[in-house]
């Protein structure tokens, strides 16, 4: 008897991996192809599934957990503040001027430090409403998936 079981253990791999911070689908979805030798579109899909979930985790406790941290850590209240004021400045101009769609823009390209963990810091920092930011992220992490899988195509 065959069985999908090693499919599934692939599948549940790659969905682990795109949730975490840095790798995101950028780095699951060419491992899911080039390592696991999954279907293009299993690979796709799971990505952009944990990817997804992880997003809107991270919107969702973002708020209560940087509070968190603040009131209880001045090390990393000292170093956060820091790194907020430097992303804030960054894209101050973009986000007055193109709002969630530059959040799309800016979680579609798919260069280190643009994905949906930083795209979801962003939507905090610029108080863009979860109604408004979650779209406009995954609309970005679809748009990151297909760019990354047709740039994997021409690797693997």
């Amino acid at each position: 008897m065959i069985t999908n079981q090693p499919l599934l253990l692939d599948t549940l791999v790659t969905i682990g991996l795109s949730m975490l911070p840095v790798f995101e689908l950028r780095w699951a979805i060419p491992y899911a192809i080039g390592i696991l030798k999954m279907p293009v579109l299993l690979a796709f899909v799971a990505s952009l599934f944990g990817n997804i979930v992880a997003v809107v985790v991270l919107l969702k406790f973002l708020d209560p957990l940087i509070k968190y941290l603040f009131a209880h850590s001045p090390f990393l209240r000292k170093h956060l503040e820091k790194y907020f004021e430097k992303l804030h400045v960054r894209h101050k101009e973009s986000f007055n001027e193109w709002g969630s769609l530059f959040l799309a823009l800016f979680v579609a390209i798919p260069l280190p430090g643009t994905g949906g963990w930083t795209g979801a810091l962003l939507a905090y920092l610029f108080n863009i409403p979860h109604r408004f930011a979650i779209p406009a992220l995954i609309t970005g992490l679809v748009g990151a998936g297909v760019i990354v899988v047709l740039v994997t195509g021409l690797f693997v």
